[in-house]
């Protein structure tokens, strides 16, 4: 009996734990972050469906039109806008009650179209764009008054007041957005009075736009009339935090848009969030032909930012700094997915989203997941990053690659001295700054221990070869008599640019086999630039690394401007054959594959603050390069300096012209094949 008892309830237990994670999979939502190398990466969710409240639930006729939600003191206010009635809420989504709204005579407030809603002082604010007036109710959905279009000297005369969004500051100002308005948000005190605009935009310079302004100097004014308008960008929706800084969301163009976290000044304090950017290069459902277009933002208690992308349905997450944590969320009708979202409010650390299309409201509550960044995050930022490790290792056993995580990791290894390790994890979250202090330190500590050991092998690195140049500069007989082998002869050219060419031309020491040997040392040593350069100074994954397309721009590019050169040259009575070119460059490359190794070890030793030196290495290398080049094909041409430099800047004019003339070959090369296949396929069809 107790057997089959222990079995029964075995049974019932993954029965229920089957169904609970049912559930939550049912709740889950598809989610990304982006990696070190800013590339958006599919995460854990760090937020799940909790619930999905409709009228019905509610226990009142299906929401019509709502198109806004404001949260205080963890009521929520519901603006059901085609229904004229204000919902109110508990923090569990339970009707406390319904405001139908009336006037003073108690006549019914029929809205025109009400878009924004927001409390303060337990009256309720709403703009109503069709009938251009701000009402102003009482807790119990009276009338108060109306704010409708003041009548100001800042404003002209044919100004058009229709208020969209609204918002309450502690000392009751009030912000109205105005959808035709390009001079920020307006502002009346509090008692309705108006006094002026806040946060005015300024027109970004583009450059479609100096050329517009460039034609507009020179075209007539009717034809001017037919021109693009340049206007400042206006804001399409707002929130306010607890300290009064207002964040606003303003469309800057097709491309994206950006939030901006305004002072009572007016002024953007927040690190810029180009919103829209890189969200039109991925997206987890495959729409990425889609737009974006954010609906509106919030701020919740604890200071981080979230924004909901209407075209796409899906909400991004960003902390104080800007820096994105997450996003989620999908448009479509199952559970969770967002089909026409209208507004994004917090209460306490849940979202709750208001969807205009479906008549719904939707909580989002966090994940374990969403919990650990969130609180490891507040941590770090407030520089406690040793009481963030905890977090961190949580966060860093479900998505290995989070950015965040690996740099709060590094900083931890770095304060207990543990440099190594802290160099790993910096390097992990592609921190460069944070890899170089704990380099540093741990180069200081290895110079400390073996400083008598290093300097004796960097003075026999310098020393020795000085010693063995002067010896046996001792047994050179006249330097203008001298005659190198062909072995020797390419050493020369790089010592003696000036003479060497003109010499190697005089002479038959010129070795296709030796050109070979440069061409391929030259590859090589790229490779291993590109694989092993120190950390800090690379800006090309190792990882991601293409033989072929290196190969081309190293051999490849070499053999076009070989091919270039030689074809300009002979139009320009060059003396230089198509062998003496190739031989006469690749000689000229010694200075530049010889100093590769060099810089390797050079960036695998230094630091950031220590990269100018790297930088003024490159280009005295490059700068000799370059004379080597030059000589090379004076000589091996016979021209002056002049014409040399005239006929290289002829070549590689050709080069870019050829690869244009490529790219456009290739592209209607695409475009005939897929005509080509479009034809194939419709006649399948048929």
């Amino acid at each position: 009996m107790r057997k089959a008892l222990s079995i029964i309830i075995s049974i019932l237990f993954v029965i229920i734990s089957l169904s609970t994670i049912n559930v939550f999979a049912e709740g889950a939502l598809p989610s990304y972050t982006y990696n070190a190398f800013d590339e958006a990466v599919e995460c854990v969710s760090p937020y799940y469906t909790d619930n999905v409240i409709t009228g019905q639930d509610l226990g009142i006729d299906s929401l019509k039109n709502p198109k806004d939600m404001f949260v205080l003191n963890n009521i929520i206010y519901i603006l059901d806008s085609g229904n004229n009635r204000i919902l109110v809420l508990d923090e569990s989504l339970k009707l406390l009650k319904t405001l139908n709204l009336v006037d003073k005579n108690k006549n019914t407030v029929v809205f025109g179209d009400a878009q924004g809603i927001c409390c303060y002082n337990n009256n309720i604010y709403i703009t109503d764009k069709v009938k251009k007036t701000v009402y102003l109710f009482d807790e119990k959905g009276v009338l108060i008054k109306e704010l409708k279009c003041p009548d100001s000297s800042l404003l002209p005369d044919d100004y058009d007041y229709t208020p969209t969004k609204i918002l309450v500051n502690s000392k009751g100002i009030v912000y109205v957005i105005s959808s035709n308005t390009y001079n920020g948000a307006m502002q009346f005190d509090a008692k309705g009075n108006f006094i002026g605009f806040f946060g005015a935009e300024k027109v970004e310079v583009t450059p479609s736009l100096l050329i517009d302004l460039a034609w507009k100097k020179i075209l007539s004014k009717e034809q001017q009339s037919g021109m693009k308008l340049y206007v400042p960008a206006t804001f399409t929706n707002f929130d306010i935090d607890s300290s009064d800084f207002i964040y606003t969301v303003r469309q800057t163009g097709e491309e994206f848009a950006q939030v901006r976290c305004l002072n009572p000044a007016g002024n953007n304090i927040l690190p810029e969030i180009k919103f829209g950017e890189k969200e039109t290069t991925y997206d987890v459902d495959n729409d990425v032909t889609v737009s974006s277009s954010i609906a509106d933002v919030c701020i919740d208690d604890d200071g981080y930012i979230s924004i909901i992308d209407s075209n796409r349905g899906r909400i991004f997450q960003y902390d104080s700094l800007s820096n994105m944590l997450f996003a989620f969320g999908k448009k479509g009708n199952e559970k969770g997915a967002i089909q026409q979202p209208a507004a994004i409010e917090s209460i306490g650390d849940n979202l709750l989203v208001l969807d205009e299309k479906a008549g719904s409201i939707i909580l989002y509550t966090l994940t374990d997941f969403g919990r650990n960044v969130r609180t490891a995050i507040s941590l770090y930022n407030d520089g406690k990053y040793m009481d963030c490790e905890n977090y961190w290792k949580e966060i860093l056993k479900v998505n290995s690659g989070y950015q965040l995580a690996n740099i709060g990791m590094g900083k931890i290894y770095e304060s207990r001295n543990e440099f190594k390790l802290a160099q790993k994890y910096y390097k992990y979250g592609n921190y460069k700054t944070g890899y170089s202090s704990a380099f540093k330190k741990q180069r200081d500590i290895f110079m400390n221990k073996y400083f008598a050991v290093t300097m004796l092998l960097l003075i026999a690195v310098i020393v020795i070869p000085m010693i063995v140049s002067v010896i046996i500069s001792k047994h050179k007989k006249n330097e203008y008599n001298i005659h190198y082998s062909k072995y020797r002869f390419p050493l020369y050219c790089v010592s003696h640019p000036f003479k060497a060419y003109y010499e190697l031309k005089c002479s038959n020491n010129a070795s296709v086999g030796i050109s070979f040997v440069i061409l391929a040392l030259w590859f090589i040593f790229k490779l291993l630039y590109i694989q092993f350069s120190g950390f800090v100074f690379i800006d090309s994954r190792p990882d991601q690394l293409n033989v072929i397309v290196e190969f081309a721009k190293t051999i490849g590019l070499f053999m076009v401007w070989i091919l270039c050169n030689w074809a300009i040259t002979t139009l320009m009575d060059g003396e230089g054959k198509f062998k003496e070119i190739w031989v006469f460059s690749s000689y000229a490359l010694i200075p530049y594959v010889f100093a590769l190794p060099i810089l390797t070890i050079l960036s695998n030793i230094l630091v950031l603050e220590e990269g100018a030196f790297l930088s003024i290495a490159v280009s005295i290398v490059l700068i000799y390069t370059l004379i080597n080049e030059t000589m090379a094909l004076k000589e091996v041409h016979q021209y002056s300096l002049f014409k040399t430099i005239f006929t290289a800047l002829i070549a590689i004019g050709t080069i870019i012209l050829v690869a244009l003339l490529i790219t456009i070959v290739y592209s209607m090369f695409s475009q005939l094949v897929t005509f080509v296949l479009t034809i194939i396929n419709e006649s399948k069809l048929k």
